[in-house]
């Protein structure tokens, strides 16, 4: 069992708020009054990029984006465009991905890097989001 922050029987009281952008994702939480963004991995704003890469798990964010300059082939952006399209699909080392495969990618990605960052306290382990 993984150390967490907090006990799993502890709930936040917040829900998280998920943009899941064409381009970029954000996610922010309601409270007391104020929206708060809260960073993954350092940034308030996460491109909704997904680059694969051989012999390893894919990169995801800002990574992701970078890698796009050398991999073209391998990386996914845009992706929201395709959902619904069940004709779209991307092969990477025998494993066929469709788009809500790559979207579940960046939205893991954005659950892990909440649950890991520290600047907005969530009082417990974040269970729903919008």
């Amino acid at each position: 069992m993984e150390d967490t922050k907090y006990p799993e029987q502890r709930v936040s009281p917040y829900t998280l708020g998920i943009d899941f952008g064409t381009c970029n994702c954000t996610v922010a939480v309601f409270k007391r009054g104020d929206v708060e963004f809260l960073k993954v991995d350092g940034e308030a704003i996460v491109p909704s990029v997904v680059s694969f890469r051989e012999g390893k798990g894919p990169l995801i964010g800002t990574r992701a984006k970078r890698s796009a300059l050398l991999y073209p082939e391998r990386t996914v952006s845009s992706i929201k465009m395709e959902l619904g399209n069940s004709e779209w699909k991307l092969d990477h080392a025998d494993k066929q991905y469709s788009p809500t495969d790559i979207a579940g990618l960046i939205l893991g990605y954005l659950r892990e890097g909440v649950q890991s960052q520290t600047e907005v306290e969530l009082e417990g382990s974040v269970k729903r989001a919008v």
